[in-house]
């Protein structure tokens, strides 16, 4: 069978996480090659995600500058272009408004944007769906290495988190 991308697996993945954990209120969706902070998972346990919003666990690009003006251990709002998406958090109500979004009509309408995107692609739809997206400070998660499978040019260099304090840190300090 043919490889069918990230656009396919991310809706593939979204879809599942739904399917087989619908009684949650926290989902998870993890991608790439990433490094993240020591006790993540206890954290986000933890971790209230706004209401009406979602979480990109990457400070990438542009959240990279917003960070510097954020709290640290706490959520800021991020540039809502969704750019990253090695780690994403959805409420149950932002999953069910983005798995009922135009999400997957977009990925088959717009064959351009294959197989690259898929964060951007989410921004776009959750800011429709009325969503604010929100990043951490420091960063969560970093990307794992510079090049990418999907384009090996200089801007996956940006690819790695400024702020990410490193795989050692202790995402619990936060809670103390």
């Amino acid at each position: 069978m043919p490889a069918i991308g990230p656009h396919g697996n991310t809706i593939l993945a979204l879809e599942e996480l739904f399917l087989r954990y619908r009684l949650c209120n926290k989902f998870i969706l993890f991608q790439d090659d990433l490094i993240c902070v020591k006790n993540l998972a206890a954290y986000l346990t933890r971790l209230e995600i706004p209401c009406g919003g979602w979480i990109n666990l990457i400070n990438h690009v542009g959240n990279e500058s917003l960070s510097r003006n954020a709290q640290h251990g706490k959520l800021f709002k991020a540039t809502q272009g969704g750019i990253g998406a090695v780690g994403l958090m959805f409420s149950r109500e932002a999953l069910i408004a983005l798995l009922g979004s135009n999400l997957k009509k977009e990925t088959l309408e717009n064959p351009q944007r294959y197989p690259v995107q898929i964060d951007t692609l989410i921004g776009k739809v959750m800011r429709q769906k009325g969503f604010t997206e929100y990043c951490h400070c420091p960063s969560l998660l970093s990307h794992n290495g510079v090049r990418s499978t999907l384009r090996a040019s200089l801007w996956d260099n940006k690819r790695i988190a400024a702020s990410f304090p490193g795989a050692t840190f202790d995402a619990m300090e936060f809670s103390r």
